[in-house]
């Protein structure tokens, strides 16, 4: 994204958030995750949850890093992985199903502590 792409986006998804005048400078993850995600990020003179510039964005998932051109007047976002990295993973059901687990093992691996019944 160019950095005025990035101030578009982020103001039409947020218009309450101004961000001001961007650079590489102030273009920043404060925070992740315990799972990795981005959970907070500077951006200008606004703070964003990792999460609201996903949207924002439209990025697969709040795992992502950045990185800027050698000018510094774009930024590109790597994302991993997809979805908010809460509760069950499709692809790791899906795996533990094709290795013989029924829905009760499945379930609470990814519940821990439920029952299920």
């Amino acid at each position: 994204f160019s950095l005025t792409e990035l101030a578009a986006r982020l103001a039409a998804a947020y218009p309450e958030k101004s961000v001001g005048a961007l650079s590489a400078e102030n273009i920043k993850i404060l925070d992740h995750t315990q799972g990795g995600r981005v959970s907070e990020m500077q951006i200008g003179s606004a703070v964003f949850a990792g999460t609201q510039v996903r949207s924002a964005l439209g990025l697969s998932s709040a795992l992502f890093t950045i990185s800027f051109s050698a000018d510094g007047t774009t930024i590109t976002f790597t994302s991993n992985g997809s979805g908010h990295g809460v509760g069950m993973s499709q692809y790791g059901a899906h795996g533990m199903a094709l290795a013989g687990s029924d829905y009760r093992q499945i379930l609470t691996h990814y519940y821990s502590g439920t029952e299920v019944h």
